[in-house]
C-alpha cells in the first residue's frame, strides 16, 4: 500500500495553485480545497506510474446530486468547466518545468532511479 501526499506538499503547491486561479478566474469565486479521490483506486497508481501530481478539479455542486438517485447534469456549470480547464492548462505552461530524484516507471514496470 502506498502512502498519498498532502494536498500541498511541494511536489503539488504550484498546481494546485494554477487550479485555484483559473476556477477564481472563471467562477468569480475562491474555490474551497477538500481531499477528494481517495475512493478512487487508480489515483495512487495514476501518480506513481506518471511520476506527477494527481489533482482534481471537481466541478459539481452539491445540487447535482452526483451518483444519486435524482442525479443532475448542469450545462451551464459544465461549459463554465471547459473555459475554467483552459485557463489551467495556460497557467501550467507557465511553471517551470518540475525536476525530480523520484523513480520512474520503466516500461517493464520496474522503477529505475533517475541520476
Amino acid at each position: 500500500m502506498r502512502r498519498a501526499s498532502g494536498c500541498f506538499d511541494e511536489c503539488t503547491r504550484n498546481v494546485n495553485a494554477a487550479g485555484a486561479a483559473a476556477m477564481r478566474e472563471t467562477f468569480g469565486r475562491q474555490p474551497g480545497f477538500t481531499r477528494e479521490g481517495g475512493s478512487i483506486g487508480a489515483v495512487l497508481t495514476m501518480g506513481h506510474l506518471l511520476g506527477a501530481p494527481v489533482t482534481f478539479l471537481g466541478l459539481s455542486l452539491p445540487e447535482h446530486g452526483y451518483h444519486a438517485i435524482n442525479e443532475n447534469f448542469d450545462w451551464g456549470q459544465a461549459s463554465g468547466g471547459v473555459e475554467m480547464f483552459c485557463r489551467y492548462f495556460h497557467h501550467l505552461s507557465a511553471l517551470p518545468p518540475r525536476t525530480s530524484s523520484r523513480a520512474a516507471p520503466s516500461s517493464s514496470g520496474r522503477e529505475q532511479r533517475s541520476p
